[in-house]
């Protein structure tokens, strides 16, 4: 994993280090400064002519410091001081080979004021390199400027920025290199979101070997309430994931009408009736179940571990009573869903996703798992952004497969946290794995449960 800041976080940090611990902030920006220098040195290894754009924050003093640096290798460097110099622009940038973008950093939001336009417009045409983030793009919500400088690399300090995982400012921010300045780890204020990347090794340090003497009863059991006339495929998909995940048992109920359906292809699974108790030790409600409540609430109302997902999220969404829900729930929104969840709309959400889940989940104890590019995995206050995954999951049928996936290990006895986090890795590395194969608009979200399996026996599961 690795830390991700919000601005707010990032100035706090920044005071802290020099109240607390003695950091002044000309020996950040100095080293900020050498980072970037190593940045420059690579995309240009012999002098050439570089142009520094410097606001008035810190940011702007990175700049100047970096404007020494390069002099001391002779490097032909001139750093404009904006916008007090931007009418020097038209001289100074059409001859560099790369701009360095200081103006802005995290600070930045709204819009990008209008004397800086006519710089930007020349920078734009060159190879940029942004300090800490490119000009236009807002921290925390990844809202972008339209006049955004676009950058080949960011050199970023202290951490991950919310915005490399968010669109459309990740598209603007080039390759990502975190440079360590040395703001201690307790200079970064405890109260507030807890921001993570998701990564192999959180998966592997949460799965759990399986013992040798192993039955089916050791490894859980699921009741998956799924599909309807009209979405068998969604039974099929979400109940194929769950087993694959290693369930010990999975009940299937869903409607008499597509049990045959089902048993031709899963022959795996017990089947149940609908709204019966199997004694499973977790549940899965909605892939395709169709708008049916008084399933809902017959199976809602149990007090077991359970994943929410489709119709289930669409049919709590009139009722909007997220606060009952306990912290073993798991729910599986996409935007669409979420949107209606929050009785928002999906641009709102979409302009600022890590807010939106944080807002929600301060008042629904369960964990959410909104789906998408990087997807976001929340639960009171902790996040984590997906690192894995790609466009082969922008099929219909996906989202099954990833309920099924969170289910078969919340079943297994894993928390909802934790099956969460395991369940959207693994999606994603399926995804990788199979666009390798069929590419990413060849690959069916049929394949991802036994691609996922492969996978999990890479880490001898």
């Amino acid at each position: 994993m690795a830390s991700v800041f919000t601005a707010q976080q990032l100035q706090q940090a920044d005071r802290n280090a020099a109240e607390k611990f003695g950091l002044p902030v000309s020996l950040l920006m100095q080293r900020a400064a050498r980072a970037l220098l190593d940045a420059c040195l690579e995309h240009l290894p012999q002098p050439a002519p570089v142009v520094i754009l410097c606001g008035k924050g810190n940011n702007g003093g990175d700049g100047i410091c970096l404007e020494y640096l390069l002099k001391e290798r002779q490097y032909p460097v001139t750093a404009l001081r904006l916008p007090e110099e931007a009418d020097r622009a038209k001289a100074v940038l059409p001859p560099a080979a790369l701009v360095v973008d200081c103006l802005f950093g995290t600070g930045f939001h709204g819009r990008l004021p209008e004397p800086l336009l006519p710089v930007l417009d020349l920078a734009r045409e060159k190879p940029v390199l942004a300090c800490d983030l490119p000009s236009g793009v807002e921290c925390d919500t990844g809202r972008t400027d339209p006049a955004c400088l676009k950058a080949i690399q960011t050199v970023t300090f202290a951490g991950h920025k919310p915005c490399f995982f968010l669109y459309p400012a990740k598209e603007y921010c080039g390759r990502i290199t975190v440079a360590d300045i040395g703001i201690p780890a307790k200079a970064f204020p405890e109260n507030g979101p807890q921001i993570e990347t998701l990564t192999e090794e959180d998966v592997r340090t949460r799965l759990r070997p399986r013992p040798e003497n192993g039955h089916k009863g050791t490894f859980g059991s699921l009741q998956a309430v799924c599909g309807s006339d009209a979405m068998t495929g969604a039974a099929i998909l979400s109940a194929a994931a769950a087993l694959r995940t290693g369930v010990g048992l999975l009940y299937l109920s869903l409607p008499e009408s597509i049990r045959p359906i089902l048993q031709a292809v899963l022959p795996e699974p017990v089947y149940a009736p609908r709204r019966t108790e199997t004694g499973a030790d977790a549940l899965l409600i909605g892939c395709g179940m169709g708008r049916d409540r008084e399933t809902l609430d017959f199976y809602r109302k149990q007090s077991k571990p359970k994943v929410l997902d489709a119709d289930a999220l669409n049919l709590m969404a009139e009722t909007g009573d997220w606060e009952h829900l306990d912290e073993t729930c798991v729910l599986t929104p996409h935007p669409g869903e979420f949107a209606r969840m929050t009785q928002t709309t999906v641009t709102e959400i979409e302009a600022d996703r890590l807010s939106a889940v944080l807002r929600f989940t301060q008042k629904c104890p369960g964990v959410l798992v909104l789906k998408g590019h990087h997807t976001l995995v929340a639960q009171q206050g902790r996040v984590r952004f997906n690192t894995t995954g790609n466009t082969a999951l922008a099929k219909g049928g996906s989202g099954d497969v990833l309920a099924g996936f969170i289910a078969g290990f919340l079943a297994q006895g894993y928390s909802a946290w934790d099956s969460a986090l395991c369940g959207v890795f693994l999606h994603g590395k399926a995804a990788e794995i199979g666009a390798k194969q069929f590419s990413e608009s060849g690959l069916l979200p049929s394949q991802l449960p036994e691609l996922a399996a492969r996978q999990l026996s890479c880490y001898h599961i």
